[in-house]
C-alpha cells in the first residue's frame, strides 16, 4: 500500500473576482453537480474555476450551476465557487 503524500496541480486559480476578503474564512464544501456544466465553457482544462454563480438542487442537496430560467433550485443564486476544483467523473 502506497502511502506517501502526493501533490496535483491542474491550474492556476485567478480569485480576481472577489471583491474583498470578507466572508472568505467561512467557506462551506460543497458537491457539485456536473451535469449542470458544460465540459468546453465551464471546465475545459478538467477544473472548475473559481467564481462560478451557484444554485442548490434541491431534489439532490447539490449544487449545479445557477440558471435563472430553471426550477430545481439552481435558480436562486445561493453563493459562488471559492476555489477552483478538479472535475472527477
Amino acid at each position: 500500500m502506497e502511502l506517501s503524500l502526493t501533490t496535483q496541480t491542474f491550474g492556476v486559480d485567478d480569485q480576481s473576482w472577489l471583491g474583498s476578503e470578507h466572508g472568505t474564512q467561512a467557506t462551506e464544501s460543497v458537491t457539485l453537480d456536473t451535469s449542470t456544466f458544460t465540459a468546453g465553457t465551464h471546465y475545459p482544462a478538467g477544473y472548475f474555476k473559481s467564481g462560478l454563480p451557484l444554485g442548490k438542487i434541491t431534489a439532490t442537496g447539490k449544487y449545479g450551476l445557477y440558471n435563472s430560467a430553471a426550477e430545481d433550485g439552481t435558480e436562486t443564486l445561493v453563493g459562488f465557487l471559492f476555489a477552483a476544483s478538479r472535475r472527477r467523473p
